[in-house]
C-alpha cells in the first residue's frame, strides 16, 4: 500500500509540474546501483522507470507528458539488462531523451529467437553519452547477432510539431569517451532506408578514448532491402533534394578504434531516379574522402591526409577490419602508438613538417602549424633530452657523434636519405653542416641530463665543435 501511494504521489507531482509550468522540463531518472533488469524497481530510490517515463520500453522524450525532456543515468559499474522478450517490446528512445552510461556501467540487450521484434532498436535519442560506459546489443538470433539498431529510425521525427519542441529536424549526438564502448552484433545504421527522417537528420558521433565494435552477426531486415553491412549509412533522398539531405559524422578528437567484420561499411544513396546505388562495402579511406570520417572536424574534403590521423589493420571484406586513431593517446608524441618515444616518432614528425600540410596529429605545441618548433618541443619537452642525442640516453655527447658518423651519410650524394638518428638534426632529410648549426644553437652538448639540471648551464659548444671537427676530418680522410 505504501509503495502504491508513493508511486501515485510521484506521478501526481510530475503531472502538476508540467501543468503549472506550461513548458518543457527535464526528468532525471537514475539507476540505484548493482546489476538488474530495466523493469526492476531500482530507479530513483526503488521505483520502476515507467513511473517517470510513462513507458517501460524506453523513453518518449518531448513526446511524453506535454514535452518534458528525459535524462536516464546508469553508473557506478552497474549492468542493466533490457529483456525485450519479457517486456514484449523493442527498445526505443525518441528525440528529447538522453541516455548517460558512465563509470564502468553497462546497458545491454540480449536478443534471442523467441520474439522477432527484439531485433529492432530505435536509437532516436537526442544524446547518447558513453563516458567510461558501454552500450551493448548482442544476440543468439541464428547468425544475425543482435538484429538491427538505427540512429535515426522512423520514430526520430515523431515528437516534432509539439509545442515545446525547438527543433524541426532530428539531431542525435553520440559521445564515446574515457574508455566508453558501443558494441553491436548485427547491423547498425545511420538513418533507416526509406524511413530516414525528413528535414535533414543529423547523426554526429564523437570519439575520444573510446571504441565502436560492430563485429559478430549479420542481419538483413527483409528481402526487399538490397544490401546489408555492419554499419549502413542510408540516404534515400535524391541529389536535388537539398532540404532532406542527412548529415552523418564519425569524428575522432582523440584516441580510439572502430571495428567491423566482413560485411563492412556501406554508404548507400539513391540516384536521381530514386534507385539505390553505392551498396558495396567501402574502406575507411573512402569514408574520410566523403567527409563522414573526421579528425578534429577535418577530413579529406579539407585536403587532409588520411594517414596522418589513422592507421588501418585487417582487410576490407574480412573480419576485424579496424580503424585506429593516431590523435592524442596515452603518451604525447608517440605517433606509432608503441608506448615509447623513439626515432620513428621524431622521424614521422619531421616528415609531417616537411610535407607542409600541418596535420593536427603532429601539432605537439598546438599552434595550428607543424614545423621545426614542434620538433624542438618533442626533443626538449616530451623526450626531455637535447638536439643531437641520437641514442636517446638523455645526453648529447661524443657517443652520439660517433654513432652518426659511423652511418656514413654526412654530405653524401643522396638527397633526403638521413633520419634524425643518422644526423639529420634540423629535419630537412640530410646530414650536413646545417645540422651542426642546429645543435650549436641549441647548446646541449655535454650537458647533464635534463632531469638533473637545476639551472640553465652554459652551452658546451667548444667541446662539440672540437670533437665534431675531428670526426669530420677522420671521415673525409677515409673517403
Amino acid at each position: 500500500m505504501l509503495f502504491s501511494l508513493k508511486r501515485w504521489c510521484g506521478a501526481m507531482a510530475l503531472v502538476l509540474g508540467v501543468t503549472l509550468s506550461g513548458h518543457a522540463f527535464a526528468v532525471d531518472v537514475t539507476w540505484d546501483g548493482g546489476d538488474g533488469n530495466w523493469e526492476d524497481p531500482k530507479w530513483n530510490g526503488g521505483d520502476t522507470i515507467d513511473l517517470y517515463l510513462f513507458t517501460m520500453s524506453g523513453a518518449n522524450g518531448w513526446g511524453a507528458q506535454d514535452g518534458e525532456a528525459e535524462v536516464i543515468n546508469i553508473g557506478s559499474g552497474s549492468t542493466v539488462t533490457y529483456d525485450a522478450n519479457a517486456l514484449d517490446n523493442d527498445f526505443r528512445m525518441k528525440q528529447g531523451s538522453s541516455l548517460f552510461i558512465t563509470g564502468g556501467a553497462k546497458w545491454q540487450q540480449i536478443s534471442t529467437d523467441d520474439w522477432s521484434e527484439n531485433r529492432w532498436t530505435q536509437l532516436d535519442m537526442s544524446r547518447l553519452v558513453l563516458d567510461g560506459g558501454t552500450f551493448s546489443r548482442i544476440g543468439a538470433v541464428n547468425d544475425e547477432g543482435g538484429g538491427a539498431a538505427a540512429f535515426g529510425s522512423w520514430r526520430a521525427d515523431d515528437n516534432f510539431g509539439d509545442p515545446d519542441t525547438e527543433l524541426d529536424y532530428a539531431e542525435i549526438l553520440i559521445d564515446i569517451t574515457n574508455g566508453g564502448r558501443l558494441e553491436n552484433e548485427g547491423q547498425l545504421s545511420f538513418g533507416l532506408w526509406g524511413d530516414t527522417p525528413v528535414n535533414g537528420l543529423n547523426v554526429i558521433m564523437t570519439i575520444n578514448d573510446g571504441s565502436v565494435d560492430l563485429t559478430g552477426g549479420d542481419y538483413i531486415p527483409d528481402d526487399t532491402y538490397p544490401f546489408y553491412g555492419d554499419l549502413v549509412l542510408t540516404n534515400p533522398f535524391t541529389p536535388d533534394n537539398d532540404i532532406d539531405q542527412p548529415t552523418y559524422v564519425i569524428n575522432f578528437t582523440g584516441p580510439g578504434t572502430f571495428t567491423v567484420d566482413n560485411t563492412g561499411i556501406v554508404n548507400a544513396k539513391v540516384d536521381e531516379f530514386g534507385d539505390w546505388i553505392n551498396t558495396d562495402p567501402i574502406t575507411y579511406q573512402d569514408l574520410w574522402d566523403e567527409g563522414i570520417l573526421q579528425a578534429n572536424g577535418k577530413s579529406g574534403l579539407d585536403g587532409e591526409v588520411f594517414a596522418n590521423y589513422f592507421t588501418v589493420s585487417g582487410q576490407l571484406g574480412q573480419d576485424d577490419y579496424m580503424l585506429t586513431s593516431l590523435i592524442g593517446g596515452g603518451l604525447a608524441g608517440d605517433f606509432d602508438n608503441d608506448g615509447v618515444l623513439t626515432g620513428a616518432d621524431i622521424e614521422a614528425l619531421s616528415a609531417a613538417a616537411r610535407a607542409g600540410n600541418n596535420p593536427a596529429a603532429y601539432d605537439v605545441n598546438n599552434d595550428g602549424l607543424v614545423n621545426s618548433e614542434d620538433r624542438k618541443v618533442w626533443i626538449n619537452d616530451l623526450k626531455k633530452t637535447y638536439i643531437g642525442d641520437v641514442n636517446f640516453d638523455g645526453v648529447f655527447d661524443s657517443g652520439d657523434f660517433v654513432a652518426v658518423f659511423q652511418v656514413g651519410e654526412y654530405e653524401d650524394a643522396t638527397a633526403g636519405n638521413s633520419t634524425y638518428v643518422e644526423g639529420d638534426w634540423n629535419g630537412d632529410g640530410d646530414f650536413d653542416s646545417g645540422d651542426f648549426v642546429e645543435a650549436f644553437q641549441a647548446g646541449g652538448y655535454d650537458q647533464a641530463p635534463k632531469a638533473a639540471v637545476a639551472a640553465v648551464p652554459e652551452p658546451g659548444t667548444l667541446g662539440m665543435l672540437t670533437l665534431g671537427g675531428l670526426l669530420m676530418g677522420m671521415f673525409r680522410r677515409r673517403r
